[in-house]
């Protein structure tokens, strides 16, 4: 079982259980991973809200995080956004649906300032709000998805012109070709709607097989040799 494989492997840092049931057993392994820094748990089921506590508190070095479609409470999600560690600068919460507001991202940033990559997609209640505050707590973030957040107006993508970090911005679903063509002359120089699957603690992406976490197959092939 998946607890039998992990309950040994207590020095892993970097994980994906990407769709896979997990348990209050499966989670309590990951909590006892201290080096853990990478953690893919994206459209896992089983995810209750204690586990999840207990792993936030426990892996203090976690720097990226994908909990994107786990069903997350309002009541967990207000909690987590508070208590992630300060290491986290990659995180992906998509598919929150409602049971995220402007409130927990505030908070959220305020815990975590450090946040370079940001995915909210799909969640359909944040407005205006999360983007004032994406522009005034995140001055290093490099990538934004807000794809399918129906509640925040078209004309607010224009304010992220002030972050100098910003290379890409994902916002599929909310306008059409010929307004992101005119949203690309206020943000010369960052992407638009370029990157349709988040890359965030995903050990592969965008189609490369050949590497796991940016490290070529090959190459690990060889040092294991």
């Amino acid at each position: 079982s998946l607890t039998e494989l992990l309950t040994p492997c207590v020095q892993l840092r970097k994980v994906s259980l990407e769709s896979l049931p997990v348990n209050d057993q499966v989670m309590r392994c990951l909590s006892r991973c201290a080096q853990l820094e990478v953690l893919n748990l994206s459209m896992c089921s089983g995810i209750t809200h204690e586990a999840l506590l207990h792993l936030i508190h426990s892996c203090k070095r976690l720097m990226a995080i994908n909990l994107a479609w786990t069903a997350l409470s309002h009541e967990t999600i207000k909690y987590i956004v508070k208590h992630l560690p300060q290491s986290v600068v990659k995180l992906n919460l998509s598919g929150c649906r409602m049971n995220i507001t402007d409130e927990d991202v505030s908070a959220l940033f305020l815990n975590c300032p450090m946040i370079r990559e940001l995915d909210l997609s799909d969640c359909t209640a944040l407005t205006i709000n999360t983007i004032d505050s994406i522009v005034h707590n995140l001055p290093n973030i490099t990538y934004i998805a807000l794809s399918r957040c129906y509640n925040i107006p078209q004309f607010s993508f224009a304010e992220l012109k002030s972050l100098p970090s910003l290379a890409a911005l994902d916002i599929f679903g909310l306008m059409l070709e010929s307004d992101i063509k005119i949203l690309r002359l206020s943000l010369p120089g960052i992407f638009i709607n370029r990157f349709p699957f988040s890359s965030i603690a995903r050990p592969t992406t965008n189609g490369r097989k050949s590497t796991l976490w940016g490290l070529k197959l090959d190459t690990w092939s060889n040092s294991r040799k």
